[in-house]
C-alpha cells in the first residue's frame, strides 16, 4: 500500500512539473501562471493558524466545499486542487487552518525548492539548516525546515527500506505545520 501511494504521488508530481514564469498573485493570471512562495508555516498569504476565513480570502481555498469524501470546512478553490491540500485544526485550533501541503511545482520555497528538486538541491539550498532525514509513517524519508515553532517538510520519492536516501531523490511533498514536525503522509480521504 505504501508503495502505491507513494508511487501515485510521484506520478502526480511528474505530470505537473513545468517551467514556471515568476511569481504572481493567486488572483492574477490562469492558475498555469501563478507560483506560491512556501516557508516554514506559510503559504504564500496563508499562515498556519489563520482562521479558515482568512485563509478562503487569500483565493487559495474555498469555504465548505462539496468533495468525493464529503463536505469540507475548507478546500483548495478548483484551479488549486491539484497542486495543494488544506487541513483545519480541531479541539483548540478548531476554525483555523492546520496543515498545507502542495504537490506541484508551482510551489517554491524563496530559494527555487519545489517538487522535483533533488535531495541534493535541498542540501544546497539549506545546508545545516535541514533536519532529517526521518521517516514517515509509511517509511519513506523526509527533511525538514523549522523555524521557532513554524515547519516545512520535504518527503521524498525513497523509501527507508532501501537505505539512506541518495542525493538524486526527489522532493514528491512539501507540508507545512505549527508546533508538530509535518507528518509528510497523504492517505485517501
Amino acid at each position: 500500500m505504501k508503495k502505491l501511494v507513494l508511487a501515485l504521488t510521484a506520478a502526480l508530481a511528474a505530470t505537473l512539473v513545468a517551467a514556471l514564469p515568476a511569481p504572481t498573485s493567486a488572483r492574477e493570471g490562469s492558475p498555469e501562471d501563478v507560483v506560491a512562495v512556501i516557508a516554514p508555516g506559510r503559504f504564500d498569504t496563508v499562515r498556519i493558524g489563520d482562521t479558515l476565513e482568512s485563509a478562503a480570502e487569500s483565493g487559495y481555498f474555498a469555504l465548505d466545499v462539496k468533495t468525493s469524501c464529503g463536505t469540507r470546512e475548507i478546500w483548495p478553490v478548483k484551479a488549486w486542487r491539484r497542486s495543494i491540500d488544506v487541513y483545519p485544526g480541531y479541539d483548540e485550533t478548531a476554525g483555523q487552518v492546520a496543515m498545507i501541503g502542495a504537490f506541484d511545482d508551482r510551489v517554491r520555497t524563496a530559494k527555487g525548492i519545489r517538487v522535483g528538486s533533488t535531495l541534493d538541491d535541498l542540501r544546497a539550498a539549506y545546508g545545516d539548516r535541514l533536519l532529517g532525514p526521518r521517516t514517515n509513517d509509511y517509511g519513506q524519508w523526509g527533511y525538514f525546515l523549522r523555524v521557532q515553532r513554524r515547519w516545512l517538510g520535504f518527503g521524498l520519492d525513497a523509501d527507508a527500506a532501501d537505505g539512506r536516501p541518495s542525493g538524486d531523490a526527489e522532493i514528491v511533498l512539501m507540508e507545512i505545520t505549527k508546533g508538530r514536525r509535518p507528518g509528510l503522509l497523504r492517505d485517501g480521504c
